[in-house]
């Protein structure tokens, strides 16, 4: 993906209010496939690994950000630059 304008991350800011509030309302309703797929036919069986906190979190997996494994791979990169040891 190539670096965003300003431009273009206001033209895509509604559309990922609009995904985050489609996400929320499938969480809390607990939909299943076969209801999922009445809303839209789109919705495959790998959509329950992108729904929840923390399969959410998990996905963002670019560098700098906060997910569970750039977290991780950040924190072991300063604990061996600043010689940390644990115990």
């Amino acid at each position: 993906m190539s670096h965003s304008t300003k431009t273009e991350s206001r033209e895509v800011y509604p559309l990922d209010t609009l995904m985050l509030l489609l996400f929320d309302y499938l969480v809390k309703k607990n939909l299943s496939l076969e209801e999922m797929r009445k809303l839209s036919p789109v919705f495959e069986e790998d959509v329950f690994g992108y729904l929840g906190v923390e399969n959410s979190v998990n996905k963002f997996s670019s560098y700098g950000s906060t997910g569970s494994n750039c977290v991780a791979e950040q924190l072991g990169y300063w604990v061996n630059k600043l010689k940390i040891t644990t115990t």
